[in-house]
């Protein structure tokens, strides 16, 4: 599924932890005229809200984009977010906490949240595949099929404006304003683990996903303007 702009030929293809939170709340406020209640709830209050659009309508004339992210940056925004973070999600604490015993640490634990998504990829795990940690490249094919133009999160306030000028005039206020709004600390930063064998797992990890995020940002940094997605 897509999301649409409202009263656009714009679609955007969600990823989790690529700023997808920011982006479904830029949809809603486009859409609604006001900022989602809860930001964690952005998503269930997207699919009320009549702008989730089955891939197979969109078309050849439509502009879709999706985000990237560094892997290692990305695994760590979950970390931050669902494990140390204002949205823990309690399942996933206390499956960590039963399998692998949860230390207050937060390198060790981030660690440990690592070996339980492994464990998910390879079917070790009773638990289903969480895709906060899914790999981004398990949507190449749809990036393919839909000609989306992929933006590193990085470039994304300065790509997206020039992108959607036309189609979303006012796209730079509705991202200001959610930006604004979706602010939040950090348990473990990329500084802290640089250099470690936890950032070396990660990277090996989602390999793929770095291979992706890497073609897309050298692709940017030679073309003034981004293109559509055409290879898996």
């Amino acid at each position: 599924m897509a999301i649409n702009f409202a009263g656009t030929n714009v679609y955007y293809v969600p990823q989790t932890k690529c700023a997808c939170t920011t982006l479904r709340s830029v949809v809603y406020l486009h859409k609604t005229g006001k900022l989602p209640i809860d930001e964690n709830k952005v998503h269930e209050e997207i699919d009320a809200i009549g702008v989730n659009v089955d891939n197979k309508n969109i078309t050849k004339d439509d502009l879709v984009f999706g985000i990237v992210r560094d892997p290692i940056d990305r695994f760590l925004s979950f970390y931050n977010d669902k494990v140390a973070g204002q949205h823990k999600q309690q399942w996933l604490l206390d499956v960590l906490d039963r399998d692998f015993g949860l230390t207050g640490n937060h390198t060790i634990d981030c660690g440990k949240a690592l070996d339980h998504a492994i464990d998910t990829f390879v079917g070790r795990s009773r638990e289903k595949v969480d895709p906060h940690w899914a790999f981004q490249i398990s949507k190449a094919h749809i990036y393919r099929n839909l000609r989306a133009i992929l933006i590193p999160i990085e470039k994304m306030s300065i790509v997206l404006p020039d992108l959607l000028e036309q189609p979303v005039p006012n796209f730079t206020n509705l991202l200001k304003a959610v930006g604004q709004a979706n602010k939040s600390s950090k348990a473990l930063t990329r500084k802290e683990i640089s250099g470690t064998e936890l950032e070396s797992r990660i990277a090996e990890t989602y390999r793929l996903d770095h291979e992706l995020y890497s073609a897309v940002c050298r692709h940017m940094n030679i073309h003034d303007k981004p293109t559509p997605f055409t290879k898996a």
